[in-house]
């Protein structure tokens, strides 16, 4: 029997079949479209129901069967009565509990035969990791005894209950995004206009879409979540009545209540207009019953750490509902005159928010409480508001003028006797936006001016930037992410919208806005998650969203480099995150007297990185001309970042085109045309990392910075594809891991800064390069003893590394591994800032020797398999 949890990991992969056959059931779409009503309550029709199904003459006990039924059945009548759900509904819970036996036993504690059969596999090692092990092992027949207690079995049925409800949810919200994703990507191939030939549906934007028909009336739906999402909340504080399992009970429902959200926000985005009354009041008037979710401050960590993704999806559920954007086209576009729908107190709350005046004065009075109680959580739609605020006021005021430069025509035409057109109408939201100018605090305290107190206290009390900042950062395809992918993107385009009205409030190019936009373009993703990343579609990708808004590049990109070098960072920060210059250079009068021009002047980009890289060499007598300094080391860093990623970027084509090295190389070829001959781009950046390597090697702290070294090791990953020929040689002499010239600096600064700070950016950079070598030497081993040697640096054919000595190669993999062994064995007993930096270090390193056992033994039978290993 198929389980939620299986529907949503099997979705891709083998069991892709069974899976789809389980969604393609009448019976699981119209579950699927009920979500909240999965789990009804149990009545005595139900336990006559139940009866029926599990009676003899249904199910005929054996003593053959795997399982005791009467057992079953007796956990589906505690579940049913414990969780107050329906008993068929836990008979299904229970059976997949019994499925999953074999996999929980698997998961048990070791027992202490388990643990000597680790260490003798381990060759009786002495390492901390198995000596450490040894010790906690138990009885193997205790552990049985205690895993078939009745007690244990029943913990793990109310676990599989809580287990179906929510990937039950988050089932659904996979085939909503999954048709969201159909309806709003950019066909391939489009022209300038977007329009362009859209590919078939996906079997799951398949469902996605009969989903959504299922589901019906999608703002009723909303509204459903809505009622789920509170009653989710208070199930909280009423408790599970079973403290053994009470925090897995409440991180059930803050994991439900984020799920239902993701659900509300797919939704939304399939709803074209903006939204009705009944949402936007139903979901504001919820927040505020719950102080936009600051009152949640559990003290136990492992529920600390779910409040983030929910309070981020909150606050895009709150942006995507008021959806700024076509809220302030709205505005700017309506016109009663010509408009069928008429703004008035009496519209329908079923129709858009912004036609209800009523609807806008509560929503404003919501929000002023919100800010008023100084909501952490509540500050990015209180600057939502503000910017509707801010356009409703100037709309009614260019109406007002009108109006008077049409009144004092009027007197002019009636004294020169010219007959004149009708009277200009008062504007509709005259009177909605005089009631808001008068808004009081709740404590009857006057506000002298509404908009400037909504958007001060969201940027200052609030912290509004800084939470969008920190909600971005966890938006992209990493480790850390809140939501998926695609999800994450559209969050962080929305938050780009919100950055570019934000202008209207004089938020326009400064320090506190920069930094949540520069988020939203990289979503917290560094190289590394780049390295593996997948191709996102164009409306779905907040960098092609950027590129293609004049209003954001004039607002953001052209400020930036009209400043550049005077303040270099934020200009490389942009260039950075989108790694692509944009078409176009500035060309104006800066000033009439005296008079000063800027002139345009075409150059290459990448040449004067190339240039500037060269001033921060220590034997260097350049300095840049602009600043008549060298390169700082922030500066520094995101140069060599960019060039990273422009290398990778052009590698990560290679599937769609075939000309990917060359691209490449004539990135390298540009970079390197501003220095002399006896130089190019890869001396210089090997140059700077070894400087670095000599100088980080001798200092020790916290506090010393690495960045330089980190970037560097960036570009040397980055080019192992492009031309290995020139990383094997240059890595051979390098002080990273002295295979020259006796031990390396790697391990010298790992201990004296990365240890002492507890995080390892440093060595998860080497880890990653010894993975790409790793791959280069067993990809490219054939063609490397048949190749010809290249004599030129950036040669045309395609070169991958001939003419390198195998010792050479032998002798870079072997120190790597001895250390990298080393620090995985040891690395359980350090210091992580981030348990993140843990788990990343340790898959990568667990699953690149593991990829080295495998092209050992793998690749040829070996005789004596312990000659294998001494030959590693």
């Amino acid at each position: 029997m198929s389980d939620w949890r299986t529907a949503i990991n099997g979705s891709s992969g083998a069991e892709e079949p069974a899976i789809q056959r389980f969604l393609a059931d009448p019976a699981v779409l119209r579950l699927l479209s009920r979500p909240f009503d999965a789990f009804p309550p149990h009545s005595q029709q139900t336990k006559a129901a139940f009866e029926t199904k599990s009676s003899a003459i249904n199910v005929t006990p054996s003593s053959n069967l795997r399982f005791d039924i009467k057992q079953v059945k007796e956990d589906a009548l505690w579940l049913s009565e414990k969780a107050q759900i329906d008993e068929t509904s836990a008979l299904r819970v229970v059976v997949v509990e019994c499925q999953s036996r074999a996999a929980a036993r698997l998961s048990a504690p070791f027992s202490e035969d388990e643990l000597t059969n680790i260490r003798e596999t381990a060759g009786n090692s002495t390492s901390p990791v198995t000596l450490s092990l040894a010790s906690r092992g138990r009885d193997g027949a205790d552990i049985q005894a205690e895993f078939d207690t009745e007690d244990h079995r029943r913990q793990r049925v109310f676990t599989a209950y809580l287990s179906e409800r929510r990937h039950l949810l988050k089932c659904v919200e996979l085939l909503l995004s999954a048709f969201v994703s159909y309806t709003k990507a950019i066909p391939e191939n489009s022209n300038s206009k977007g329009k362009g030939v859209r590919a078939a549906l996906t079997w799951l934007e398949s469902y996605g879409q009969a989903l959504a028909t299922e589901v019906g009336q999608l703002d009723e739906f909303v509204l459903q979540c809505f009622k789920a999402i509170e009653k989710t909340l208070r199930n909280i504080s009423s408790g599970s009545g079973w403290p053994a399992l009470e925090i897995q009970w409440i991180r059930n429902q803050l994991t439900e209540a984020t799920h239902t959200m993701e659900i509300v926000f797919q939704t939304v985005s399939l709803i074209e207009e903006v939204s009705s009354s009944d949402v936007v009041l139903e979901w504001l008037t919820f927040m505020r019953s719950y102080d936009f979710l600051d009152g949640f401050d559990p003290e136990e960590p492992s529920i600390q750490i779910l409040l983030p993704p929910l309070r981020c999806a909150a606050s895009m559920v709150s942006l995507c509902i008021l959806n700024v954007g076509s809220a302030l086209d709205f505005l700017y576009e309506y016109d009663p005159r010509t408009s069928g729908a008429l703004i008035s107190s009496d519209s329908s709350t079923k129709s858009r928010f912004l036609l209800n005046t009523n609807t806008l004065v509560a929503i404003h009075q919501i929000l002023v409480d919100a800010a008023d109680k100084r909501c952490v959580a509540a500050g990015p739609v209180l600057v939502a508001w503000s910017l509707i605020l801010k356009t409703l006021h100037g709309r009614v005021d260019a109406n007002t003028a009108a109006q008077i430069d049409e009144r004092e025509s009027r007197i002019f035409d009636h004294e020169s006797s010219i007959a004149t057109d009708a009277t200009l109408a008062s504007d509709p939201y005259e009177s909605v936006v005089k009631d808001i100018m008068k808004t009081e605090t709740p404590n009857e305290n006057p506000i002298k001016n509404p908009i400037e107190y909504l958007i001060l206290t969201a940027t200052d009390d609030c912290r509004a930037l800084e939470s969008l900042n920190e909600f971005a950062l966890r938006l992209g395809s990493t480790s850390e992410a809140f939501f998926s992918r695609r999800t994450g993107g559209m969050m962080r385009i929305l938050i780009l919208d919100l950055m570019k009205c934000s202008r209207i409030s004089g938020l326009e190019y400064q320090a506190e806005v920069l930094e949540p936009l520069l988020s939203s373009l990289s979503g917290g993703q560094n190289y590394w998650d780049l390295v593996n990343s997948k191709e996102l579609n164009c409306a779905f990708d907040p960098v092609a969203t950027f590129l293609e808004d004049p209003e954001l590049l004039a607002t953001f990109l052209e400020p930036a480099r009209s400043r550049y070098p005077y303040e270099s960072l934020p200009f490389l920060r942009i260039i950075h995150a989108i790694s692509t210059f944009s078409a176009g250079t500035l060309g104006r009068m800066l000033s009439d007297s005296p008079r000063i021009v800027f002139w345009f002047h075409q150059y290459s980009g990448l040449k004067y990185f190339g240039k500037l890289l060269e001033t921060f060499l220590t034997a260097s007598d350049l300095v840049d001309a602009t600043t008549n300094f060298g390169i700082d080391r922030d500066s520094t860093v995101e140069v060599i970042d960019i060039l990273a990623s422009l290398l990778l970027s052009t590698s990560n084509s290679s599937v769609t085109n075939a000309n990917f090295r060359d691209d490449a190389r004539h990135v390298l070829e540009s970079a390197s045309s501003g220095l002399d001959r006896n130089r190019d781009i890869i001396t210089v950046i090997f140059d700077i990392f070894e400087e670095e390597l000599q100088r980080q090697s001798n200092v020790s702290g916290s506090d010393v910075p690495l960045g330089v070294l980190v970037s560097c090791v960036h570009f040397i990953h980055a080019l192992i594809p492009i031309s290995p020929d020139r990383v094997w040689p240059l890595l051979s002499r390098s002080g990273l891991l002295g295979v020259a010239r006796g031990e390396g600096t790697l391990s010298t600064i790992v201990e004296g800064v990365e240890l002492v700070s507890g995080r390892y950016d440093f060595l998860i950079s080497c880890a990653r390069l010894y993975e790409a070598l790793v791959e280069d030497i067993a990809s490219n081993a054939i063609r490397r003893r048949s190749g010809v040697k290249a004599s030129a640096r950036f040669t045309d054919h395609e070169e991958v590394g001939t003419g390198v000595p195998d010792f050479i190669l032998s002798k870079i993999i072997l120190s790597f591994s001895r250390y990298l062994i080393d620090v995985l064995e040891s690395s359980f007993s350090w210091k992580f800032v981030t348990e993140n930096d843990r788990r990343l270090l340790t898959w990568t390193l667990s699953t690149t020797l593991n990829k080295v056992l495998e092209y050992v033994f793998g690749i040829e039978a070996a005789a004596d398999p312990v000659q294998n290993i001494d030959d590693m």
